[in-house]
């Protein structure tokens, strides 16, 4: 006489591949976001170096200065939080993101957005 049941090793996992596809969706959507504070300024240099007063070139240095922040701490951020739960680091990355890019929409002068926008490419390279 055979019996068969489920045991824990082969019954579907059923919770589990809802809560990998939600946490697919937020990581997406946190590269979204990410991305799109990164090269929105583009788009609207012209108008934000009107707003604060300065060149179009020197405009350009906040999109710059996140590329730079970024590519000189993106290869260390592994090195600092080895042991550190990834997901709190990336959270942690996005609250940090959105800190800065409400600071470079309340700034009251360039030196103010150049700052943020290099706390911002920290956050970047640390959530790729």
């Amino acid at each position: 006489m055979t019996s068969t049941f489920e045991t824990p090793a082969t019954r579907p996992a059923r919770s589990g591949a809802r809560s990998g596809l939600v946490s697919l969706l937020a990581l997406d959507l946190g590269i979204c976001l990410l991305v799109a504070s990164e090269f929105l300024p583009a788009s609207v240099l012209p108008r934000m170096a009107a707003d604060l007063g300065v060149s179009e070139g020197t405009a350009g240095l906040a999109v710059a200065a996140t590329a730079i922040a970024g590519a000189v701490t993106a290869p260390s951020i592994a090195m600092v939080l080895p042991r550190a739960d990834r997901r709190l680091v990336l959270i942690g990355l996005l609250a940090v993101a959105a800190v800065s890019d409400l600071a470079v929409a309340l700034a009251p002068g360039f030196a103010v957005v150049l700052l943020s926008r290099l706390v911002l490419g920290v956050a970047i390279a640390g959530y790729w």
